[in-house]
């Protein structure tokens, strides 16, 4: 993990010392002392998230919702012994989804690292393997716990949460646990704005090592069929991030599949997938070796029919704008160095047509079918 921007800590039992030495030593009230410590502590540089902010003596670290709901979490984990009651299950769902509700922010999710939270949760997944319900409820608890937080994602992945998900995708009952796909999504995502350089890439690279990669597609591989090819393609496109794991998904079919989907999107003008699959189908073709494998499989006519099929929806539109500028493109690192083939198939399939009919009709499409006439080589792009 990249160095944080905070890099001082504090234990729940320093800060709570601090604000009774406020009350005791300087004679302050209870709320001013509390006060006086946040701000005190914040300005030192001191990282406060996760540290429970009450007044000691009048309230408790204990009466924290969170602590509340994840100490009766450990006393079912540890009263279940490998084997939830009925009472016991509506119980854990219950406190799964009020945990998801509490987490609201970095302190929140900070808290629920510091008392042993995800231990506490893979345990549960881990035990309840066999329980679609108790996973779907679980990855839901990963997902939000791990959003912004960098040092949960670390925890979890420390905890081999990798091997689970692995583990669970090719038991292939994967289409009924979307949440696992949502988690996926939050692990690789570099979202916590207190570190420099996120560890997330290396994640994602473990990801498709061990397998999740070719799992994924086979889950999109489902099409529009299964109730999750949203999540699964957002999910794929999270571990995609290098040349390697690009050819390994292509490999493992991932472009023939990501094409039918489109096909069958704008077959039954399902314009949610159809972003979605392009946004996933851009991303691949940052491989030199999968554009040309796009170009093969009939892809270039296959997104001039899917554009004229979404012309009125600026929003899919501008996916396949990105599309058109990555195939256009010999190497994603230069922009300058076009690719001649594959920009003379799109523009011989009628494709300069349909981009300006959006850059006319669509103001939020003038720049993405800009860059993309810019990416064809023509040079009145700007008209």
């Amino acid at each position: 993990m990249g160095p944080p921007k905070t890099v001082r800590t504090i234990s729940q039992e320093a800060f709570d010392e601090v604000v009774k030495e406020n009350v005791e030593d300087l004679g302050m009230d209870p709320a001013e002392a509390l006060e006086d410590a946040i701000q005190t502590l914040t300005l030192q540089g001191v990282d406060l998230s996760g540290i429970v902010k009450c007044v000691p003596g009048e309230s408790s670290v204990k009466d924290n919702p969170l602590i509340q709901s994840l100490d009766v979490l450990k006393q079912l984990d540890n009263n279940s012994k490998d084997q939830f009651s009925d009472k016991d299950l509506n119980e854990l769902f219950g406190l799964f989804d009020k945990l998801v509700e509490l987490f609201h922010d970095v302190q929140s999710t900070e808290t629920f690292r510091r008392i042993g939270g995800p231990t506490v949760l893979v345990n549960i997944l881990k035990d309840g393997f066999e329980d679609l319900e108790i996973l779907n409820s679980g990855f839901a608890v990963v997902a939000a716990s791990a959003a912004g937080n960098e040092v949960v994602k670390e925890s979890y992945m420390e905890l081999k949460i990798d091997e689970l998900i692995l583990e669970i995708l090719n038991r292939q009952r994967n289409d009924n646990i979307q949440s696992l796909y949502d988690a996926i999504r939050a692990l690789l995502t570099p979202d916590d704005n207190r570190v420099v350089a996120s560890q997330v890439y290396g994640y994602a690279r473990r990801f498709a090592k061990i397998g999740i990669a070719r799992a994924l597609v086979r889950s999109v591989h489902a099409g529009l069929n299964s109730p999750s090819l949203i999540s699964a393609s957002i999910a794929l496109k999270a571990v995609v991030v290098n040349d390697e794991i690009c050819k390994s998904i292509a490999e493992s079919g991932g472009i023939d599949a990501v094409l039918q989907c489109i096909d069958d999107s704008a077959e039954q003008g399902n314009k949610t997938v159809a972003r979605t699959c392009c946004s996933l189908l851009s991303k691949l073709a940052g491989s030199d070796s999968n554009k040309s494998s796009i170009v093969e499989k009939g892809g270039m006519d296959r997104l001039i029919k899917f554009s004229a099929r979404f012309s009125d929806d600026a929003s899919v539109l501008q996916e396949v704008m990105s599309i058109i500028t990555v195939l256009s493109l010999r190497s994603p690192e230069n922009a300058a160095f076009r690719n001649p083939e594959n920009r003379t198939l799109l523009l011989s399939n009628g494709i300069e047509k349909l981009i300006r009919q959006a850059k006319e009709n669509h103001e939020s499409c003038k720049d993405a079918a800009t860059d993309a006439l810019r990416d064809l080589g023509l040079d009145d792009y700007n008209k």
